[in-house]
């Protein structure tokens, strides 16, 4: 399938090899698993442990420098152009662990992984994710996240560390409430999504507004339009292996 997607990128959109190369090598990743499925068990484990650790101790600097030091502790590609959250007055930072969401599901449906510890990675896991303020990654955490306890039969089993949880991260109810309510951001945006309007929207006014999550929908809205008045050839392999930074013609 990605071989395909390259050809069709580089005889029909006309991209050049660095460019497909660029857009699609998170991809390559999927390499990795004839390598893997070679490793013992024990060897595996002991890379999710190394790899557990050092997410729980960049969470917790993350958790630091967002709700005490206000500044980056940890590498901050712009650091002149750190956002402040205008409805919670905290500096937002998009440095979180990169495999922030994926311990935190560990640690929910696998808990014996990390045995007795598992309620305080949760914890810690989901101090971060309330961190990151992002309305959309909190909401569809949470919502894959009861997904999985009710496809694993674990929901009810949890329901008792989740009150536990609760006592932890109530300092932090105050942030996400603010941030979901305060403004009415989250109801306008979803209010604007279902009026059907995003057709005739602007573009540029929703960034600038922050109505981030409308501006989310109308970007695929607009590419499913372009698709339909496109040929045969780009409704299967779609708009071509080419990242958001290159330049425009």
């Amino acid at each position: 399938m990605l071989l395909c997607c390259s050809l069709f990128s580089y005889f029909h959109y006309g991209f050049s090899l660095y460019q497909i190369f660029q857009a699609s090598r998170e991809y390559y990743v999927i390499l990795c698993y004839y390598f893997l499925v070679r490793l013992p068990l024990r060897q595996v484990s002991s890379i999710l442990k190394i790899l557990s650790c050092l997410t729980l101790c960049v969470s917790i600097i993350y958790i630091a420098q967002v709700l005490v030091v206000h500044a980056p502790l940890l590498p901050y590609e712009n650091v002149d152009k750190i956002e402040v959250d205008e409805t919670t007055g905290l500096i937002r930072l998009y440095n979180y662990p990169i495999l922030l969401y994926f311990f935190l599901f560990v640690s929910f449906l696998y808990p014996s992984f990390y045995k007795q510890k598992a309620k305080y990675v949760r914890g810690v896991c989901l101090m971060a994710l309330f961190c990151t303020l992002g309305r959309s990654g909190i909401a569809s955490v949470v919502l894959l996240l009861i997904i999985g306890l009710l496809l694993s039969g674990r929901l009810t089993i949890n329901l008792k560390t989740l009150c536990v949880i609760c006592l932890f991260v109530l300092p932090f109810i105050g942030l996400v409430r603010d941030r979901f309510v305060s403004n009415g951001k989250t109801q306008s945006d979803f209010a604007f999504l279902f009026s059907g309007d995003l057709a005739d929207m602007n573009m540029g006014d929703f960034t600038k507004e922050g109505a981030t999550l409308t501006y989310r929908f109308a970007w695929v809205y607009e590419r499913y339009v372009y698709l339909r008045q496109q040929n045969n050839g780009e409704l299967l392999w779609g708009l071509g292996l080419i990242s958001g930074n290159q330049p425009k013609r």
